[in-house]
């Protein structure tokens, strides 16, 4: 039967290891604790410094006693009941320092660490905005480097991240997330990790960082993209992925980018998943663009799998001759809704020399399209 213990009872190796069997049940003077100096006190300790002070070192006093006696189900409660306490009288500061105090805590067991910084995270999201900053910031250096909790080091890392991104913060915004390994985080859904590697391939493109982008891009796979839940996200990436070749002005890569994006978004299921989603181009617009840089790009490539900054492309999308893929995507039944793309690479399945002069003045109207427009030079290397 457990006994009530007084902590020098408790042998140094007793706490020394992470984990020793229960050696005292603290349940009821817990239930008294949290009763006297609790949460429920909190309307009557509010503007009392001497008394959240009480409370909070009755409390922290019993944790100890409840943590070295082994009974961690106690442990979880007083801990978390200190969090709830300072959350709701305000103290927000002294509740991310009661989280450092909790976390150093000799035997802590990982779990109450967890706990822990889950119940801090969710306290800090109804601080004062102007106090929000530095509690993440805090929280967030709190859990680096700990395996247990780089679920919620990855959560705090997003959201001071979309904090600094509204305040025009990029670099800051691209250097934290750098410290988030999402394929390590073995507790952290598919779709959020996915959605995680967009967010940092994104911001390592609004600063110009095409290097870490490409590495970041390298993280994901085709397969992990065509899942049924994350339809939405196989697109983000790959127009984040033509902003990428775009910037190198790969024509190449750029075609193979919209050929995904064509497969698509013209594919059933995916058109009706995503019908009212704003941020899905249309199959037109996507074709057009298939077309368009196939005409720029060379007649014929090499697609090293190894050595490609996406390492997402298809199965499917492996050809490699210029000529079979204009061929093909000319003979679409889409192809009428872009005519005038379809005619002019029509011109680049003939043997005869192109007539520069003439095809220039006869498809001059896709010189405005947003391929050509958006790369200043692709109409002079088309011509050229």
């Amino acid at each position: 039967m457990m006994q009530d213990l007084d902590l020098g009872d408790i042998e140094e190796k007793d706490w020394k290891c992470a984990t020793f069997k229960q050696v005292v049940d603290l349940t009821e003077k817990t239930d008294e604790a949290i009763k006297l100096w609790g949460e429920g006190k909190a309307g009557e300790f509010k503007g009392k410094q001497e008394k959240i002070d009480e409370a909070v070192d009755v409390l922290f006093g019993l944790e100890k006693k409840a943590r070295l006696g082994g009974d961690t189900k106690s442990t979880m409660r007083l801990a978390l009941e200190i969090i709830k306490l300072l959350q709701a009288v305000g103290l927000y500061d002294r509740l991310v320092d009661s989280v450092e105090v909790l976390m150093k805590r000799r035997a802590q067991a990982k779990s109450v660490q967890v706990a822990v910084i889950k119940t801090a995270k969710n306290a800090i999201d109804s601080s004062p905005e102007d106090q929000r900053v530095p509690l993440i910031k805090k929280l967030r250096d709190i859990c680096q480097g700990k395996l247990h909790v780089e679920l919620e080091f990855a959560q705090l890392s997003v959201e001071l991240a979309a904090i600094w991104e509204k305040e025009g913060k990029l670099r800051d915004c691209a250097d934290i997330m750098l410290d988030v390994q999402v394929e390590t985080i073995g507790n952290m859904e598919r779709v959020e990790k996915l959605k995680i590697l967009l967010l940092q391939i994104r911001l390592n493109l609004d600063v110009d960082d095409y290097v870490r982008a490409a590495i970041m891009a390298r993280k994901t796979t085709s397969r992990a993209l065509s899942k049924p839940n994350s339809r939405l996200i196989k697109l983000q990436y790959y127009e984040l992925m033509v902003r990428y070749y775009k910037h190198f002005g790969n024509y190449w890569y750029l075609a193979k980018c919209w050929m995904e994006i064509f497969q698509h978004v013209t594919d059933e299921e995916t058109k009706n998943d995503l019908k009212d989603h704003p941020l899905v181009v249309s199959p037109g617009k996507a074709l057009a663009s298939v077309l368009a840089y196939l005409m720029l790009s060379p007649n014929k490539v090499t697609l090293d799998r190894e050595q490609t900054d996406c390492a997402a492309f298809s199965l499917w999308n492996k050809e490699t001759d210029r000529l079979k893929l204009v061929k093909k995507y000319g003979e679409e039944k889409l192809a009428e809704v872009v005519e005038v793309y379809r005619a002019a690479s029509g011109y680049f399945l003939q043997k005869e020399l192109i007539g520069w002069p003439d095809f220039e003045v006869k498809f001059a109207s896709i010189k405005g399209s947003d391929v050509f427009s958006s790369t200043p030079s692709a109409w002079a290397d088309l011509l050229g």
